[in-house]
């Protein structure tokens, strides 16, 4: 699989590609919203984006070992956030904590993130669904 990072001549830098023009991709999986609980049904890092973030990573990251892929396959990745999140004061050490886990433009385009007056379950503040290929 060839990737390679397009981009607009006039969109801001933020530290991840806009786009990717993939080419010859044998194998895909596809990630539903990756809720931030236990196999209990117990929320993981209540009050806190990060900690959720984080847990929704790793599960991502088994999900894809399975499939004998890893983070770097992710071709498109969506972040799901609750207004309790506060995104304005909160958006640089959301930006940095994704960077941990894909440093650079070589890491997924950001498909999208959305701002969503809540999620399924009430102590749940951010989602993450993937498409990786390889």
């Amino acid at each position: 699989m060839e990737k390679k990072d397009i981009t607009a001549k006039h969109l801001p830098r933020m530290g991840f590609p806009w786009a990717l023009h993939v080419k010859d991709v044998r194998e895909w999986v596809f990630i539903s919203g990756i809720p931030p609980m236990d196999e209990r049904g117990k929320i993981v890092g209540k009050d806190d984006v990060l900690a959720q973030f984080d847990y929704e990573v790793e599960m991502i990251r088994e999900v894809l070992s399975k499939a004998g892929m890893a983070l770097p396959d992710i071709l498109y990745l969506t972040l799901t956030v609750t207004e309790k999140v506060d995104l304005y004061t909160r958006w640089d050490s959301l930006v940095q904590r994704y960077l941990t886990y894909f440093p650079g433009l070589t890491g997924p385009a950001a498909g999208c993130l959305r701002v969503v007056s809540a999620l399924s379950h009430p102590d749940m503040l951010v989602e993450v669904e993937a498409i990786a290929g390889r």
